[in-house]
């Protein structure tokens, strides 16, 4: 494959790809996709940036080491037997009681674990037994008024699900929950004996039974690094929505989930409106990804199943109208072994429909081995209507791109790529 320098000039391109190859609102997707195509007047309004937390029942605050009396040993919701110390939120016995949690962080500094809005741990020897239940409306905000740098930690993708997130449910659904963090400086450094990782989500679920929709993670104004000394290039990564497996049969929906960020430089290497490891979900509609005015320091690293890249929604069998949109931003690309960078609306589905991916005023510089450029991926089925949109952006490196990509022979039509100045 060779090196190649694209700057986007002022032509229009349409190219059909039919050939198969190896607040809580959902965002409401544009009905038709053009060069201005946008979800930017969709930026989640009405925050809780300042809860109150008079109710101490349902409320917490951390202000830094002068909370330090507020951290505690907590469970990782997950079969494994996971405790954590030093970490911050409310951990409840049932997931009954993961409902309407605010936990309200002003500055992280001794915090070395997880911090969850509300969290339960699976106690049961036989997960079978253990109800399930839904976690509904919880809130995790990181207002931080300490400008400093603060070195974080945590534990990585591969040992739990998520360890910062509103809600952390062991078994049963999650909607609703929402994780903000604004004017952060953040840095992603080893402490103790764990793997150092920051994996943030509106909500995570060990294992699903019940849907997991219309969860949100926002990020504005923070600067989220990892510690030049670090071994591993993948201790950070961004979810709406996580998942490890589910047990409902394969009729859950893993919809309406996002990811917002803006003014904001971060270091990572996968970004998700929605992610299920190792899911039955039936759907995986209207997840988003929007990133505006933002440095992304990305890598190409795998870790087990995953893969570095940015994504709308990842493991489902249906995917539609899932949307994944960057303008004004800067993303460079490291390389990372043999490993390829995607980027696409839809990775690990069975079939993509009507799913979109714009990038507007934008550079990309890649070093990885290949960057995979898609308007929607299916596995096992069809991939129909898909659309890429690039205006007014500068893309450098190893470059591929499909409009719509199955390997189902003879299964992609509709599918298009549009270019413009």
């Amino acid at each position: 494959m060779s090196n190649t320098k694209l700057s986007l000039k002022p032509i229009v391109l349409a190219i059909l790809l039919a050939s198969a190859f190896p607040a809580f609102s959902q965002v409401q997707i544009p009905d038709e996709v053009a060069t201005d195509s946008t979800i930017r007047n969709q930026w989640p309004s009405n925050l809780n940036w300042t809860p109150e937390c008079s109710d101490s029942q349902n409320c917490k605050s951390y202000a830094g080491t002068a909370d330090a009396s507020k951290l505690e040993t907590i469970d990782y919701p997950s079969i494994d037997d996971i405790q954590v110390s030093n970490s911050l939120g409310f951990q409840l016995d049932s997931s009954a009681e993961l409902k309407n949690k605010t936990v309200y962080v002003t500055d992280v500094t001794g915090i070395e674990g997880f911090i969850f809005g509300a969290s339960n741990n699976n106690s049961f020897m036989n997960s079978s037994y253990m109800p399930s239940h839904t976690a509904e409306g919880n809130l995790l905000v990181l207002d931080i008024t300490n400008k400093n740098q603060v070195d974080v930690s945590g534990y990585s993708l591969s040992q739990v699900n998520a360890n910062i997130t509103a809600a952390a449910n062991s078994k049963g659904g999650a909607v609703n929950n929402s994780t903000l963090i604004r004017n952060g400086n953040f840095n992603v450094k080893k402490t103790g004996n764990n793997t150092p990782a920051w994996t943030i989500a509106g909500a995570g679920v060990f294992e699903a039974t019940d849907n997991v929709n219309n969860n949100m993670v926002v990020v504005d104004n923070t600067t989220l690094t990892m510690d030049p000394t670090l071994s591993i290039p993948n201790a950070v990564s961004i979810f709406g929505a996580y998942t490890h497996h589910t047990s409902g049969g394969g009729q859950l929906s893993i919809n309406g989930n996002s990811v917002w960020i803006k003014d904001s430089n971060i270091e990572t290497f996968l970004i998700a409106g929605s992610l299920s490891y190792a899911g039955n979900f039936a759907s995986g509609n209207q997840n988003s990804v929007y990133v505006s005015n933002s440095s992304l320091k990305l890598n190409s690293s795998n870790l087990g199943n995953f893969i570095g890249g940015i994504f709308s929604t990842w493991g489902t069998g249906k995917a539609e109208n899932n949307w994944l949109e960057i303008e004004g931003s800067q993303l460079q690309i490291d390389a990372y072994a043999e490993n390829a960078f995607t980027i696409s609306p839809t990775w690990a589905t069975d079939s993509a429909l009507n799913n979109a991916l714009v990038i507007r005023d934008t550079t990309i510089i890649s070093e990885s081995k290949a960057l995979q450029i898609l308007g929607g991926y299916a596995g096992l089925e069809e991939a129909n209507q898909n659309t890429i949109v690039i205006s007014n952006s500068t893309i450098e490196g190893a470059l591929t791109f499909y409009g719509g990509y199955t390997s189902k022979e003879n299964s992609a039509s509709g599918n298009r790529i549009y270019l413009s100045n």
